[in-house]
């Protein structure tokens, strides 16, 4: 039996039950949606990137954010969202592009409340990565509320209900050969 990393984050009771309950009222959206690459058949046109709030994962995701700059985009659109905390971070990296969200764009239970995820569903990304390898209630049920075709994150109790592409990650070291894999599944590399 392999031993899941980062799939472990404790999340309290009251957010489990807020998760919960927002599964059960979006269950009937997307239980038949079959997965697309693109809409425009050649890449997707747009992708959104969640990116990690600990220190330790943004040195990671820094190395992969000047990979994808440094790539051959063809067209498609690259966004990223984090939260206002670790931004100031990732504004040294990302000139443009780049989505914040704060305390005030989450409920009681630290979920997003609806104005959020509207604002991320209004950028019509056809897909989603969260590159945080721990599981982010509030990036997967952003995940979830963008309808984007392809949603890859990271394996977790709990993905399956909010990635339709989920990568196990058996350690640490292996994390820049996951985002590399993303790039892959995403047409980017």
């Amino acid at each position: 039996m392999v031993k899941k990393l980062y799939s472990a984050m404790e999340i309290d009771l009251k957010t489990r039950v807020a998760l919960w309950y927002r599964r059960r009222l979006h269950r009937r959206q997307s239980s038949g949606k079959a997965v697309k690459l693109s809409l425009s058949k050649d890449r997707l046109r747009s992708i959104l990137f969640f990116l990690p709030d600990k220190i330790e994962h943004i040195r990671i995701v820094e190395y992969f954010i000047k990979s994808i700059s440094h790539s051959e985009l063809n067209g498609t659109e690259i966004r990223f969202l984090c939260s206002q905390k670790a931004g100031t971070r990732y504004l040294k990296l990302i000139n443009t592009g780049i989505q914040m969200y704060n305390e005030e764009g989450l409920d009681q239970w630290g979920l997003p409340q609806f104005p959020l995820e509207n604002r991320i569903c209004k950028l019509n990304a056809e897909g989603i990565a969260d590159l945080d390898p721990e599981f982010n209630p509030v990036h997967a049920c952003l995940a979830r509320a963008s309808n984007a075709s392809i949603r890859i994150g990271f394996d977790s109790r709990l993905a399956d209900y909010y990635y339709n592409v989920t990568l196990e990650l058996k350690e640490a070291a292996f994390l820049e050969k996951s985002y590399l894999k993303m790039e892959q599944l995403l047409g980017l590399a």
